[in-house]
């Protein structure tokens, strides 16, 4: 009798009457988790999160895409508002900032230049980074992200230079500088600024992500100070 019970509730799970119920209700839970989601890390709680992401996985980043575009929308509203400019140089990020900034229409008005400078030759021949920085400090360090924003913001003729150069794994690290660490240099007509996080993540791709949306966060701030 078990037995026979059994392969009925089998045999009715592959009815296709049962088996829409069981997408519609695998569809629902998506849509529950996706609100749960936006409610945790809404655009407007960004701010505040960003800190608290470096003590976890960093997951939570990358499953919030809305975050991102706001952030960048945001960016670029403030930059037009200053009839400013942005150039970038990204070396650990390869590309990701840029994409992000330039996914937002009408970013012409204000994104000059987007530079990959993986190698340090490249860091050195094309961004006029000081071979002697890069001997001293390495190229993950703030001096090194510093000159290498104050050399795509010379390039371009920009108002502002952004740079990242980190340690996405899941190789790289020393002892001093694990997986997660990222130096970013904020360029600007009157000064440097270069900082240095670690964040704890371990996977390359949501590291990427992390520190894309750090570096955009710092840029942000940036430009609400000077408001």
């Amino acid at each position: 009798m078990a037995a026979e019970t059994l392969n009925t509730e089998r045999d009715l799970c592959k009815t296709p009457y049962f088996a829409r119920l069981l997408r519609q209700a695998q569809i629902s839970i998506l849509k529950i988790f996706n609100i749960f989601l936006r409610l945790k890390f809404s655009p407007s709680l960004y701010s505040n999160k960003i800190e608290h992401f470096s003590k976890v996985s960093g997951n939570e980043i990358c499953l919030d895409e809305e975050a991102g575009i706001e952030l960048v929308r945001q960016i670029g509203k403030l930059l037009c508002r200053k009839n400013a400019s942005i150039a970038i140089a990204e070396s650990c990020t390869g590309g990701l900032i840029s994409h992000m900034i330039t996914n937002v229409p009408g970013s012409s008005d204000y994104f000059l230049l987007s530079c990959v400078t993986y190698s340090n030759e490249a860091k050195i021949n094309l961004l006029g980074v000081s071979p002697e920085t890069i001997k001293q400090y390495g190229a993950v360090h703030e001096e090194t992200a510093k000159e290498m924003a104050q050399g795509v913001r010379r390039i371009a003729g920009a108002t502002y230079g952004l740079s990242t150069s980190g340690i996405a794994g899941p190789g790289g690290a020393t002892d001093d500088k694990p997986i997660g660490t990222v130096c970013i240099g904020l360029a600007t007509q009157k000064y440097v600024k270069g900082y240095r996080f670690n964040f704890a993540g371990n996977d390359r791709l949501t590291n990427k992500k992390i520190f894309a949306m750090k570096a955009l966060d710092l840029l942000r701030t940036e430009l609400l100070e000077q408001n």
